[in-house]
Parts: structure tokens; sequence; C-alpha cells
């Protein structure tokens, strides 16, 4: 409650403050209705470029470097889509899409494959979608965003 002393027929003054960090009530508001994107790719600019691209269009961006820190953290999360380079320094990307497609819990997050090499068996993995590196960002937009909104 706010109350500020006035007198009739006079002009009364007030200011308030406003903490500049979110209470964390409204951060977990906020966090359930932002789309979360995972982006699994070693390449550190690429990574930079897709999360510079991502979060300018207002998802939330999680970077992994490799498969291993990205299974510590999906043990726990559920991202609403998963970009998912296929050659990775500790595994293959083709075999993790189809490891995610044969468990219950990420069985239905769409998962978009990208890789320099032009890889057939993309789809009978189980991805979504294909992305060819180097990629037009529009195009990468426009492929994440499709699968973004029926998370």
């Amino acid at each position: 409650m706010v109350s500020v002393p006035s007198e009739h027929g006079k002009e009364s003054f007030f200011s308030f403050g406003l903490p500049k960090v979110l209470s964390l009530g409204a951060s977990l508001y906020l966090k359930k209705f932002m789309k979360e994107i995972v982006v699994v790719e070693d390449n550190t600019e690429i990574r930079e470029v897709i999360e510079f691209v991502l979060q300018s269009d207002h998802y939330s961006v999680r970077l992994f470097e490799n498969i291993k820190s990205f299974r510590q953290y999906l043990q726990d999360n559920q991202p609403a889509v998963i970009v998912l380079d296929i050659m990775l320094p500790d595994g293959n990307g083709l075999e993790e899409c189809r490891t995610l497609k044969g468990h219950r819990s990420t069985k239905n997050i769409p998962v978009v494959l990208m890789s320099a090499n032009t890889i057939r068996n993309t789809i009978e993995a189980g991805a979504a979608t294909f992305i060819s590196k180097p990629f037009d960002i529009t195009d990468f937009k426009q492929k994440v965003e499709q699968y973004v909104d029926f998370a």
C-alpha cells in the first residue's frame, strides 16, 4: 500500500523506485513463457552467431559445446527445440538424435540437425529438419521457428 499525505486543492508528489533485478517469482514466470532453444555446437563462432540471432528474436538460448554437458542439462530441463551439430568432439549428432527420439521424455522435442557435410540419414534418425553449414541466417531462423511454434 502506498499513501501520500495531501491537502485538498493542492498538488501532491511522490516517487518510488523499483529494483533492477526481477524477483524470483517474476523471473520464473518469464522463463515459463519464453521458449528455450538448446544449441549443441562445438564451433565457438557458430554458437555465438546462433545465440545472437535467437536471442534477438527473444528466445531463451542455452549453449553447449559437447554432448556430455548437453546430456547433463537435459536431465532436469525440457527445451522447446534442440539444434544439434552432427560432428561433435565427444559423439555423433545423428546417434544422439536417435537416442533422444528413443526416450519417452525427449522423443517429442524437435531436433534440428546441422552439418557442413550433406547427411542423408537425418530424417531417418528422427530429426525434424536439416540445416547445411554454412547457413543463411533467414533460412536458419525460419526452420527453427517453425518447430518452436509447435512446442
